[in-house]
């Protein structure tokens, strides 16, 4: 039995959302996702509408690795950054409704103490992808295509 192959082209996407709009146009046409790392991640693990085993063409990949370089990393985790406050302040603020009157600076400091371990390494993280350092989006998604535990074969162009 011969393996369905799937192309995605870097032609077609500047950024990571425009990546999500392919891998939705490309591999699984019609089918609700998260739009996120973790369920591209489940895509490739053969679910979300996909076999378990298939061969993924990344043609232009040399674009794709251009675009989803440190610019797109930065702007990643700065928006993970800020969703992950925006969650913080909304949880505080329905487990304790007396909070709706509290700002959200006094609830941004709480909320930076309490995960200042996590906000730190995101800093980090932040501070490395804008001096051009560390691994990109474009390369935590090869990580995830070429994960050893994965039956896709992986042929980038």
């Amino acid at each position: 039995m011969e393996k369905p192959i799937y192309v995605i082209d870097g032609n077609r996407f500047s950024d990571l959302e425009s990546f999500y709009d392919e891998v939705e146009r490309c591999l699984i046409p019609d089918v609700e996702w998260g739009r996120n790392l973790d369920a591209f991640n489940d895509i490739l693990r053969g679910g979300v509408g996909l076999p378990r085993t298939f061969i993924l063409v990344w043609k232009n990949i040399d674009k794709s690795r251009s675009n989803l370089g440190y610019e797109e990393t930065t702007n990643f985790l700065q928006e993970a950054k800020r969703g992950w406050l925006d969650h913080y302040l909304k949880a505080r603020r329905y487990k304790h409704p007396e909070l709706e009157t509290v700002s959200d600076e006094v609830l941004t400091t709480e909320y930076n103490e309490i995960s200042r371990v996590q906000l730190t390494k995101i800093d980090e993280e932040i501070a490395l992808a804008q001096q051009g350092q560390g691994k990109t989006v474009f390369d935590w998604l090869i990580d995830m295509i070429q994960d050893g535990q994965k039956d896709v074969e992986f042929r980038p162009e």
